[in-house]
């Protein structure tokens, strides 16, 4: 399993936790549904500006 593969696997964990859908989830973060669900499937990585908001709105601590 790739990174980006476990990280979108991480955030559709913290999202259903919180009962989000994909939409409000997508709102709340300025971006587009489409482009969430890619990185929730592993398509895509989401910009550091992104894992940012996503931090913030699943309340979620990180470390570098």
């Amino acid at each position: 399993m790739s990174l980006k593969e476990i990280f979108g696997k991480r955030v559709k964990e913290y999202r259903t936790a919180l009962f989000l859908s994909q939409e409000e989830f997508a709102e709340k973060l300025g971006i587009h549904r489409s482009t969430l669900a890619r990185i929730e499937n592993g398509k895509n990585f989401a910009s550091y500006e992104t894992i940012e908001k996503m931090q913030q709105v699943l309340n979620v601590e990180y470390k570098i």
